[in-house]
């Protein structure tokens, strides 16, 4: 997700809306950058939900934890997400 893009398309939305950020999207291994894009989606009625399936696990290595850098500040985020940082303190 680029941010300029966001913040278009969310001046152009009325009323509630979601924002859906992939970590690690499934074609791509892409990133959005949620440190960018929740400033704008806190100045409106929105959530953040992240899609984590793939890409959360880069949480529990210290190699790549930057990746995902900034998403717990996330409205939502799977169950996985939880099972995944108690693997990464485990793990150490």
């Amino acid at each position: 997700m680029l941010p300029a893009a966001f913040t278009r398309a969310m001046a152009d939305a009325n009323g509630p809306a979601v924002a859906i950020i992939e970590a690690g999207q499934i074609n791509t291994g892409a990133f959005d950058p949620i440190e960018a894009i929740l400033p704008e989606v806190r100045t409106r009625i929105a959530r953040v939900y992240v899609d984590g399936a793939f890409g959360l696990w880069a949480r529990a290595s210290a190699a790549t934890a930057r990746l995902v850098s900034g998403y717990e500040l996330a409205d939502r985020i799977p169950l996985a997400t939880a099972l995944i940082e108690s693997f990464g303190r485990a793990t150490g």
